[in-house]
């Protein structure tokens, strides 16, 4: 029995995993997670740092007494946090970290591959943050003894969100609906996939309020509506707290 703690952009887990005896011919392992989530609330920067040592220091509790965190290789802060608290810490990315893909590609659309080795995963959800999450993923998935060929067919088969990069083409107009759950971090990583599809054509933004910043609100709004402006979207419109920012 191990226990892992598995750090994501938007989620940080604790997981207990324990392998089940299964079918050599059908897998080469499996792992059975048991998760416990906390999300992450306070992010400020445009590469989605902690601002707030209180809050990276809080949120970091999840790795407590583990014996493998997982963690972003994007953001050192969360992995320096997690080497004070877990027995071993392995990190993630695209371009870095103990665990990258062999090349990754995003399309004009928003959709992502990874090559690993002799396994080629087409993401089920666009943007380049989800190939990350993906890669995060992957880690957890070769730390429980699961091969890159199982883990690969279970994201590629997970059902897609519902407002979570969501793309519905009406008419002439691509609709990407991303509203669920909106924080700092979801945020911009929505706004930089409008920033990366369809350049030929008019990007309209439209901002709802992100809830539960407490006496960040103010701030994390002004600096989303920043981003916006300077994203290259020709029509922004803001609603809610976006109006004082």
């Amino acid at each position: 029995t191990s226990t892992i703690g598995i750090w994501m952009p938007t989620v940080g887990v604790k997981a207990q995993a324990r392998p089940i005896a299964v079918p050599r011919a059908e897998y080469s392992g499996v792992c059975r997670l048991r998760i416990r989530g906390t999300t992450r609330r306070n992010f400020t920067s445009r590469a989605n740092r902690f601002q707030n040592p209180d809050v990276l220091r809080e949120e970091a509790a999840a790795f407590d007494g583990v014996r493998i965190a997982v963690t972003p290789a994007a953001q050192p802060e969360i992995g320096e946090a997690a080497q004070q608290r877990a027995g071993e810490v392995i990190t993630a990315g695209l371009d870095e970290g103990d665990v990258k893909p062999d090349s990754w590609t995003i399309q004009p659309d928003g959709v992502g591959t990874l090559d690993l080795k002799s396994v080629r995963l087409r993401s089920p959800l666009r943007g380049i943050h989800n190939l990350r999450n993906a890669m995060l993923a992957i880690a957890v998935a070769r730390s429980c003894g699961v091969s890159d060929e199982v883990a690969a067919a279970g994201i590629q088969a997970m059902p897609v969100p519902r407002m979570r990069t969501a793309w519905e083409i009406i008419g002439k107009a691509t609709l990407i609906n991303d509203a669920y759950n909106a924080n700092p971090g979801s945020t911009r990583a929505a706004i930089e996939l409008l920033e990366s599809v369809a350049p030929e054509k008019q990007r309209v933004m439209v901002l709802g309020t992100m809830r539960e910043l407490g006496d960040a609100s103010d701030r994390c709004h002004d600096e989303i509506a920043r981003a916006a402006l300077v994203s290259g979207a020709e029509v922004i419109a803001g609603v809610g707290e976006y109006v004082k920012a």
